[in-house]
């Protein structure tokens, strides 16, 4: 978790450092902004300007920081989308919504959180690092953390996957203060 930190603090440093601006050197140190998501648009640049070794050992760097920035399996990222959009649907009180996402198996009350969905911040969801390839019918827990305003504590949501042939389906759900 400390190495997934600091890999992804390193990325946002790279990209905010030497993303946004490259000088001009005839305007005399005036800057050009630089449209990154559009590269055929970028600034002619003098011959003199080659990239250098250091100017492509940072690329092969951010690319790797990048790589570790996304550990999770295909599995752990398809749960970790469910559990973003099922939050959403428990904590906006969408009784409809949070359907879509249970079990046919799924035995227990269906619930949404009792107060306003404006108080309250996610702040984590963990077990998703522990997730790897699944086979229909493995079972995964994961631990969303979140905080109501106002409030000093934390409160957990847990919520339990289930692989059916149907995709992660939540086979259960409830709150552990």
């Amino acid at each position: 978790m400390k190495k997934r930190l600091i890999a992804t603090i390193m990325f946002c440093m790279v990209m905010f450092a030497g993303c946004s601006m490259i000088a001009d050197k005839d305007a005399g140190d005036v800057f050009q902004e630089v449209d990154v998501d559009n590269p055929s648009e970028q600034p002619i640049q003098d011959a003199q300007e080659t990239p250098t070794a250091t100017d492509m050992e940072t690329s092969q760097e951010v690319q790797e920081v990048a790589a570790e920035s996304t550990p999770y399996s295909a599995d752990a990222q398809k749960v970790e989308g469910i559990v973003t959009e099922f939050c959403a649907a428990y904590f906006g009180g969408d009784l409809d919504s949070i359907k879509t996402f249970l079990a046919d198996q799924y035995i227990w009350d269906i619930e949404v959180y009792e107060n306003s969905a404006n108080k309250v911040e996610v702040t984590a969801v963990t077990g998703l690092e522990d997730i790897g390839e699944k086979n229909i019918d493995d079972v995964c827990v994961v631990s969303v953390e979140y905080k109501e305003e106002g409030m000093d504590t934390y409160l957990y949501l847990t919520v339990e996957f289930i692989k059916t042939d149907k995709g992660w389906k939540i086979e259960f759900y409830g709150n552990e203060g």
